[in-house]
């Protein structure tokens, strides 16, 4: 799970149309990552995103975590 700390902030300083293009830039990132790996990605919430991994192990996820991170 994935929740995106002070995203009021950024809706408040930069408006909503620049908040909402923020968030499907993120969301189109975990898409490519969660096909890449075989997984699935959700939006939970307003600014929460889920990527669900079947058949991989901790240090796979992990792993795949560190490439987002770095992206």
């Amino acid at each position: 799970m994935l929740d995106l700390d002070n995203f009021k902030a950024l809706n408040d300083t930069y408006g909503h149309l620049y908040g909402d293009q923020w968030l499907k830039n993120i969301a189109s990132v975990l898409i490519d990552v969660s096909r890449k790996y075989e997984g699935t990605s959700y939006r939970y919430g307003g600014e929460e995103f889920v990527i669900l991994f079947a058949n991989k192990t901790s240090e796979e996820v992990y792993a795949i975590l560190e490439e987002i991170a770095l992206d």
